[in-house]
């Protein structure tokens, strides 16, 4: 072989190995990791969901709260955090070439909203020919502190 051709050769590998590299394996080396906690105790969260937005990149925190993401794409990144009884929280991380970067979050308790059940019942029998047991329970019983369970309150059991 003639140096030129070597030198073509060479040149031709390089070419090849800078553009024809994959996506995932030119990411490797960007990771996020961090560590999941409730803000008022300071307690680990552990199974919380972190995902990318609009990427299909996530992870579940593990039993101390941490989490790791792999082969994340440069650039600007917004992370959300998600986890049952708590607000969910987002931010937004600069991920440079090669580095890892650390997030941080501290998730604040959320009350779940439930829209209110109504009951409706209809019935063909009056109360004298049924031959089971029937109670009524008006909403001053509902209200009252000193019932154990709603079990009790339709038994007639207090505290």
């Amino acid at each position: 072989m003639t140096p030129s051709c070597v030198r073509l050769a060479f040149l031709a590998s390089a070419f090849f190995l800078l553009l024809g590299v994959p996506q995932g394996v030119r990411a490797q080396g960007r990771t996020l990791v961090g560590t999941i906690t409730d803000a008022r105790s300071g307690a680990t969260i552990s199974g919380a969901q972190v995902s990318i937005r609009d990427r299909k990149i996530g992870a579940l925190s593990n039993e101390e709260g941490r989490y790791l993401l792999l082969n994340l794409p440069e650039g600007r990144l917004e992370v959300r955090v998600v986890y049952l009884g708590y607000a969910p929280q987002s931010q937004t991380v600069e991920v440079p070439a090669g580095e890892s970067v650390v997030g941080d979050f501290q998730l604040t308790i959320q009350a779940i909203q439930m829209e209110e059940l109504v009951a409706t019942g209809y019935a063909q029998q009056t109360r004298r020919e049924v031959s089971s047991a029937i109670a009524t329970v008006s909403s001053v019983e509902l209200q009252s502190p000193t019932v154990a369970s709603l079990d009790g309150l339709l038994q007639g059991r207090y505290l």
